[in-house]
């Protein structure tokens, strides 16, 4: 958020009011904070404390929100048109490399021994999804910069392109 002009501020709301418009016209809020410190803002990110929880891939934690990341719209503008890897977590897994598909050419989907039925397979095909080749299990995670991560499968391996 800071790379992007914002500022973190920590603390409980205690209320939100409108404020008078920016010189440009940006609508304003107030927030006024538990301990009575008030923050003016044109936009207010809400965190809950959501945690993730990660698969046990060695490295995975390590390269989280860098090399690794979760959300096509929170981190799709930072890794489109590069090489991606979904790694299969569950059934929400799908969806995602549906939605990560629409930011690269090149995508393979790691079902880490998670089995895809038919429908999946032929929806994916036709996205020009990849699906590593069974029995490919992602090991761990290497580091090759700060901001990419490669993997090292176990077993198996990708299909090309």
């Amino acid at each position: 958020m800071r790379q992007y002009g914002g500022r973190v501020v920590f603390g409980e709301v205690a209320s939100a009011e409108p404020a008078a418009p920016s010189t440009d016209g940006d609508l304003r809020l107030t927030i006024t904070l538990a301990d009575g410190q008030n923050v003016t803002a044109r936009r207010v990110l809400v965190a809950t404390g959501l945690k993730d929880v990660l698969s046990e891939v060695p490295g995975l934690a390590e390269h989280w929100g860098h090399g690794v990341v979760h959300c096509p719209y929170c981190h799709g503008w930072e890794v489109r048109d590069e090489p991606i890897g979904v790694l299969a977590a569950g059934p929400a897994s799908i969806g995602h490399a549906l939605l990560f598909r629409q930011l690269t050419e090149d995508l393979v989907y790691f079902t880490q021994g998670i089995d895809l039925d038919e429908a999946t397979r032929a929806r994916f095909a036709a996205r020009d999804i990849r699906i590593a080749l069974a029995g490919a299990h992602i090991n761990s995670l290497l580091a090759t910069t700060d901001t990419d991560a490669a993997l090292a499968t176990a077993q198996g391996g990708i299909p090309a392109p």
